[in-house]
Parts: C-alpha cells; sequence; structure tokens
C-alpha cells in the first residue's frame, strides 16, 4: 500500500469507528464528517463524551443507593455498632445502586448523610473514628460482595486515601491509593487508560508526599503504557510530568 492510500485507509478507519460512537452518543452525521475533519481531535473528541456518559450513569445509579432504604438501616446499624447489620444492609445498598463504575458519587453523599445525623449520635460516629473508620467497613462489606479484584473496591480505596491526604496522613494515604491502582488494575488490566490516567494521580501524590524517586518511577510506567495503547493526551501528561519532575532533582530525571 503506498503512502498516500494508507494515510486515507487510516483516515476511514477513524471516521468508521467515530460514526460508531457517534450511533451511540446520538450525535448527527454531519457532526462525526466536521470532527474527523479536524482528524487529530477525533478521538479526543468522543472519547471525553463517552466519560462524560459515563460519569452520568454513574451519578444516576450512586442516587439510587443513596436515596435506598437500605442506607438508612446501614447508617443506624454502623453508627450502633453492628457488623453483621452494616453487612447486610450495605448488600442492599449495592443492589440498589447497580451497574456502576465508580462508588465515589455514593461516598460522598453518604460521608454527607451521616455527619448530618442528630449531635448525639455525630459524637458516636467522630468516636469510632470518623470518616476513616466508615469507609473501613464499606470496603470490608463490599468485599464479599464484589469479589476481591473490583474497580468498586479500588473507587473505595482511593476515596478513602484521598482521605488520609486531606488529615495529613501521606504514608497511609499512599498505601490506600496504590491499593486503588492495583484493584482497577486487577479488573481493568493494565493497558485500560483509565488505569493509566490513575497513576499519574498516583504520582501527583507521591510529588505531595515528597517521594520524588517513586512518582518518576510510576510517571514511567504510565508513559510506557499510554505509548503502547498509542493515547496522545496521556503521552502528553505523563512527558510533561517527567519533565517536571527533572527540574526538580536538577534535571537528573530522563
Amino acid at each position: 500500500m503506498c503512502g498516500a492510500s494508507a494515510i486515507w485507509f487510516h483516515r476511514l478507519g477513524r471516521l468508521f469507528l467515530c460514526a460508531l460512537l457517534a450511533g451511540a452518543l446520538h450525535f448527527s452525521p454531519s457532526v462525526v464528517v466536521a470532527v474527523v475533519a479536524a482528524d487529530e481531535t477525533s478521538y479526543g473528541f468522543f472519547e471525553k463524551e463517552l466519560v462524560k456518559g459515563k460519569s452520568e450513569a454513574d451519578q444516576a445509579a450512586c442516587d439510587r443507593g443513596l436515596y435506598s432504604a437500605s442506607l438508612d438501616h446501614f447508617i443506624k446499624a454502623y453508627l450502633a455498632g453492628d457488623k453483621a447489620g452494616c453487612k447486610k444492609h450495605w448488600a442492599g445498598v449495592l443492589k440498589a445502586t447497580g451497574r456502576v463504575n465508580s462508588l465515589h458519587n455514593l461516598l460522598r453523599g453518604l460521608k454527607s448523610r451521616i455527619e448530618f445525623v442528630d449531635e448525639e449520635q455525630l459524637k458516636i460516629y467522630e468516636k469510632r473514628g470518623d470518616i476513616i473508620a466508615l469507609l473501613t467497613e464499606v470496603y470490608d462489606d463490599t468485599l464479599p460482595v464484589t469479589g476481591p479484584h473490583s474497580a468498586l473496591l479500588a473507587s473505595i480505596a482511593k476515596y478513602k486515601a484521598n482521605k488520609y491526604a486531606d488529615v495529613g496522613d501521606m504514608k497511609d494515604a499512599l498505601i490506600w491509593f496504590k491499593k486503588a491502582c492495583d484493584l482497577f488494575e486487577s479488573d481493568w488490566g493494565k493497558d485500560n487508560p483509565t488505569v493509566i490516567s490513575t497513576l499519574y494521580e498516583f504520582a501527583e501524590m507521591q510529588i505531595n508526599a515528597h517521594d520524588i524517586a517513586g512518582a518518576t518511577a510510576t510517571a514511567r510506567t504510565g508513559l510506557e503504557r499510554a505509548q503502547k495503547i498509542h493515547q496522545p493526551a496521556l503521552q502528553r501528561d505523563f512527558g510533561n510530568l517527567l519533565r517536571r519532575l527533572s527540574r526538580m532533582q536538577g534535571g537528573r530525571t530522563k
């Protein structure tokens, strides 16, 4: 195949893929033609729309769990120290939630709900260990429902890591964020774009924890994986991160 033919074959392939995506996203053919005409932005455009769609679906699913009777029962059981009740009712929350990619919105809503109970119950919540203890309970109760290799467990671990970081406990923050990365990878595979982007977040947390060597190793892994699956945006992000890390080390990182 000559060079010109190869280019047009490649562009037609992109057009076909974007047309399929447009059908799923309900875009008109004219939008597809306009976007693909830009060529280098076509994948990014539709990828953003797909991510947006997943995020909206996750929000709707998490709302089902958040406003379920099972969540009310879970909160009561948690504040009463009833572990069997917690396990039973959290399974009901997950059932009400249904298919979802991340529990982030549900966890955020749960935190708000439980922190607005009456004053006496709030004292019990704080005495038990506040949000960290609550997330530990949620993680433990999710495990028997999803199994040990679950992106839902990963989303809880990531949320917990960020809560540790919020209070300045970077040691535990890194432990739980690494656990989140490993769980995402075990469920979705190491070459999944979302898994790779999570490595970028992990590297940023390592920087905040002053672990520059660890951040550099994570960023290099992310760049290699982004190159493998031909993700220009991720390659650019990791490349910029590595250059920033190089400056932080006096130009030693390559």
